[in-house]
């Protein structure tokens, strides 16, 4: 994985937060960083499927998974 650059601004009571937490679980502050925008990324994109979409999906893994098991027995 290629690792780019990001310059970012942190109110002084975040940065003293995030270099506690590193001190004491001796992950770098970078990597705290990097795990933080990786659950604010999977949070949002969890929130763009919307219900409707959801119960769609879940009907169509219903079919497949029916479909299979006839499939399985032929």
């Amino acid at each position: 994985m290629s690792l780019k650059a990001l310059t970012t601004k942190l109110d002084e009571k975040t940065l003293k937060a995030l270099k506690a937490v590193s001190e004491k679980t001796r992950i770098p502050q970078s990597e705290l960083i990097r795990e933080g925008i990786s659950l604010v990324l999977r949070r949002h994109s969890e929130d763009a499927i919307t219900p409707e979409l959801k119960n769609e999906i879940d009907d169509l893994l219903r079919e497949d998974k029916e479909l299979l098991k006839r499939l399985s027995k032929a």
